[in-house]
């Protein structure tokens, strides 16, 4: 069902993992933390959450200025 919805919509490799993925990098990046993801997504292990915590360079670059600089 999610596939033939992305090809309506234009959206290539639509899936339900994608989906979950998606979510997943966002609440990350909104800065929510990873064990709170970790139990969100269902992992037991935070390794298999790690996965998921792809950084955008614009949130690295806040995140020097915030903790570095």
């Amino acid at each position: 069902m999610i596939c033939e919805l992305g090809k309506r919509a234009g959206v290539k490799k639509a899936h339900p993992h994608r989906f979950r993925r998606t979510v997943a990098t966002n609440a990350l990046n909104r800065g929510m933390p990873m064990e709170e993801v970790q139990q969100f997504l269902g992992h037991n292990d935070i390794q298999t959450t790690s996965i998921y915590a792809k950084s955008t360079q614009a949130n690295v670059k806040a995140d020097h200025k915030k903790y570095v600089v």
